[in-house]
Formats: structure tokens, sequence, C-alpha cells
């Protein structure tokens, strides 16, 4: 590895760029992870937008709601776990409650705070979009993946995720930093604690549970099973 480091040093050199420690290996493993994030993104954006009218932003935030208790979340709640800043998720909320997706709902428990409800419509549209959603995640990244690989590829971005968010773990049990002083950019902080988040982001549940929304019963109830929701049957059994 220290003659690959080497390499990538001598051709920054010759490029006029500025040294690098990082081998080409390593280089390229994150550039990959860099251009396949923004290369899919894009494709799944582009086609809920197309295909669904409606932006990634505003459907990960449905599922959150889908998926939660009540189909309600407090603010601070709904931000940690669209992976949004307070800011950022109050632009949101108020764009899907124009449009009658989603309610603002006061909350008894605290006269400042207030929840983010799914409504019928909010619910509605999640069922359409859904199979668009589900048909790119398996078009522009399942595809390429085989089971090994995306067994591989989960624990290893799980194990990223779960070292970024160290020093906030650290921070809430009241132990120094790490050393190397990271810490995840402020408002992209999930839960302290949290190894992964209750309701993943976008594209990080599993096809099944997503996929139940486009053929749940209008009204269904959604259980818990060990901490994911699914749609239940009319015999109360989780669907598959």
């Amino acid at each position: 590895m220290r003659e690959t480091r080497d390499e990538g040093a001598s051709y920054a050199a010759r490029s006029g760029l500025p040294a690098t420690d990082l081998a080409r290996p390593e280089l390229r493993a994150w550039r990959a992870f860099l251009q396949a994030h923004a290369v899919v993104m894009r494709y799944l954006e582009a086609e809920l937008a197309g295909e669904a009218g409606i932006s990634l932003a505003h459907y990960d935030v449905l599922v959150q709601l889908a998926y939660a208790d009540g189909r309600r979340l407090r603010m601070h709640e709904l931000a940690e776990r669209a992976l949004l800043s307070r800011s950022g998720i109050t632009r949101v909320v108020d764009r899907l409650v124009a449009d009658g997706l989603v309610e603002r709902r006061a909350c008894p428990s605290d006269a400042r705070g207030s929840y983010a409800t799914l409504t019928t419509a909010g619910l509605g549209r999640l069922r359409d979009a859904t199979p668009v959603h589900l048909a790119g995640v398996r078009r522009h990244f399942l595809a390429a993946i085989s089971d090994v690989e995306l067994a591989t590829l989960a624990s290893v971005l799980e194990g990223v995720v779960a070292a970024c968010r160290e020093p906030a773990r650290a921070a809430a049990d009241g132990a120094a930093p790490r050393a190397d002083g990271m810490e995840p950019p402020a408002d992209r902080v999930v839960s302290a604690g949290d190894a992964v988040p209750t309701a993943p982001a976008i594209g990080s549940r599993p096809p099944d549970d997503l996929a139940s929304l486009a053929v749940a019963p209008d009204g269904g109830a959604f259980t818990t099973v060990a901490s994911r929701r699914r749609p239940a049957d009319a015999a109360g059994t989780p669907s598959t």
C-alpha cells in the first residue's frame, strides 16, 4: 500500500495538485462511492418527479411518516429520521402541508410543539409513487450487484455510518470525543446513540417494506415488527 501511496503522491506532484496520502485503491473506492450515489440519486429524483410528480426529499418525508406510530412525528423527530436540518424539514413540511399531503397538529403535552401528520391524500400519493421509486432502485442500484456483493456492501456501509455516529454517542454518554476529531455535519446528525435510525433514510429500507405500501388497503393498520412497520392484512398478520 505504501508504494501505491507514493505513486499517488508522485502523480499529484506531476499534475500540480496538492499531495494526498490516500492510496489509489482508497481514492478509487471513495470516488466510486461518490459517483454511484450521485448518479443513482439523480436518476431516482428524475423518475419520481417525472412519473409521480414528487421530489425525492418529499417522498422520503412521507415514508418516514407512513412508518411512524399513528402516522405522525414531532418535527425534530422527523428531521432526524429524514436526515435533514430543522430548518430544512420545516421547508419541506410547509410545502407538503400546502399540497394537502401532511397536516400540522398541536402536541397535547407541549404547547410549543407540533406533530407532522400524514393525511389520507399523502398516503395515497406515497402509494402511487412507491412502485416508481422501487423500480428505480432495482434498475439503477440492485441490478448491478450480486446477492453476495449486496450483503458485503450493506455491512461495509453500515460500518461507515456507525463510525461517523460514534462522536455523537460518546458525547451523549459523557465520554471523550474521538482522537481524530471527526464529527458528522450538524444538519445530518441522527439521534445520539442510534447505530441505525428507527426509520432509515430513503432507499435503505428493504423493498418488501416499501412495496407493501402499494398494496395496503386504504386505512389499513401498520404493525410494528422488530422496529420495522408493515401494513397488516385483514387477519392482523403483518404483510410480506
